[in-house]
């Protein structure tokens, strides 16, 4: 009996996570009226000694007066790492109002590489090949297979930090069909379990008839961690 308690105990123990949210908006006036655009993003993971599962949403919807976006993209990847190496299994769901995607899936495995100093800077790069299907509102359907470099710099000081993440995902045929993904944050004391955010936010796709969507919003990170 006790060791019905002791081991899950110890298995919990073992197990770190951290909630990093950031919900931002911005409201205005342009020649179509009243504007709003809000956006929620995260970077949330749990990892279990050399293990992890990550879960990085960005869901931004936007009023003008009527709705006009309504966009939704998660990452998820599986992943075994050590200080210096990842390899991971990942996957990429994709949904576009503006753009009459019902649903978008990148699947694919990848490695990185990424050098740290605690509390002043982390670095990262990775690579992965990834099979990506297309369902659009139209009824038809794209399938690619893709390159993806992604690129990651995290700037700490005590009073702001900067978040830099940038993906590259061209396709093995063709270089100029690519998608670039963006997320630029500047921080201000973010030391506390809420601090204050800028954010661009950007996405393009070579491939669409509407082919940039850019996102430039103030507002809140919540954090939480073990």
């Amino acid at each position: 009996m006790v060791l019905f308690f002791i081991i899950p105990g110890y298995f919990f123990s073992q197990v770190k996570y951290s909630l990093d949210n950031t919900i931002t908006g911005l409201y205005g006036t342009t020649k179509t009226g009243n504007q709003l655009t809000l956006n929620l993003s995260g970077t949330n993971s749990i990892d279990y000694k050399k293990f992890g599962f990550d879960y990085n949403p960005t869901y931004s919807i936007q009023y003008s007066p009527e709705l006009t976006n309504n966009e939704y993209l998660s990452r998820q990847n599986f992943r075994y790492s050590n200080s210096k190496y990842d390899a991971f299994i990942t996957h990429t769901y994709n949904y576009s109002y503006i753009r009459s995607i019902n649903s978008d899936n990148f699947i694919g495995i990848g490695g990185g590489i990424k050098k740290e100093e605690k509390d002043k800077f982390k670095v990262s790069l990775s690579y992965a090949i990834l099979y990506q299907f297309t369902d659009y509102k139209t009824g038809e359907d794209s399938k690619y297979i893709r390159h993806s470099l992604r690129t990651r710099v995290k700037l700490n000081s005590k009073k702001f930090q900067i978040l830099s993440e940038f993906y590259f995902q061209p396709t093995f045929n063709n270089l100029i069909d690519h998608i670039i993904s963006g997320n630029n944050q500047i921080i201000l004391f973010p030391k506390n379990k809420i601090s204050f955010t800028i954010q661009d936010l950007i996405n393009y796709r070579r491939d669409s008839n509407i082919p940039m969507i850019h996102r430039l919003t103030i507002g809140l990170k919540i954090k939480l961690n073990n």
